[in-house]
């Protein structure tokens, strides 16, 4: 079976990412990141650049994104993105001491590691914590992905963060109502 790809004839040069920055009035990577959904950008920006984009002709090279992609598994990335595991405990680390709750954390910790992620710990009952504040705080350090786990059962709380910014996982029975929906 033969795969065909469309590529812009031979006269017609393909239109690039710089192409839609100049169109757009921005910087190449503010175009990759509009490309992309990403939530630092303003939904106004993104939306702006797609149309501009479409109306170009823009499609993506997939051996482009095959390249960067294996590239990018070449060498480890000195700053990896990273993943927040959110605990609430009496104590910081009072899961430590529960059955099971260790090999939660490992699990989740090499799994990580595996994809390229690093993996911080967040104790909900940390003072002065707040479910808005720790939004806040998951979002200035770039964190959009979370693991919900390790909740004791006395102090079981359905969880108020900025859902439209993260995505997330609950590992384990508590906390029973995450409430992780917009």
């Amino acid at each position: 079976m033969r795969v065909r790809f469309n590529a812009p004839p031979m006269n017609q040069r393909r239109v690039t990412l710089a192409d839609i920055a100049r169109e757009a009035n921005v910087h190449v990577t503010t175009v990759s990141l509009a490309l992309r959904n990403n939530p630092r950008l303003a939904r106004e920006t993104v939306k702006r650049i797609r149309e501009i984009a479409t109306r170009l002709g823009y499609q993506p090279d997939p051996f482009l994104q095959a390249l960067v992609a294996y590239r990018g598994n070449m060498k480890p990335r000195k700053n990896p993105p990273t993943l927040a595991y959110i605990t609430n405990w009496d104590t910081c680390y009072g899961w430590k001491n529960v059955t099971a709750h260790p090999q939660f954390y490992a699990g989740a910790e090499a799994k990580a590691t595996e994809l390229g992620f690093r993996l911080d710990h967040f104790w909900l009952r940390e003072p002065g914590m707040t479910h808005a504040r720790l939004s806040r705080i998951l979002e200035t350090r770039g964190i959009h992905g979370l693991i919900i786990a390790s909740h004791q059962r006395e102090i079981d709380v359905a969880l108020h963060l900025d859902w439209s910014r993260f995505s997330a996982v609950k590992i384990d029975y508590f906390p029973i109502n995450p409430s992780c929906t917009t």
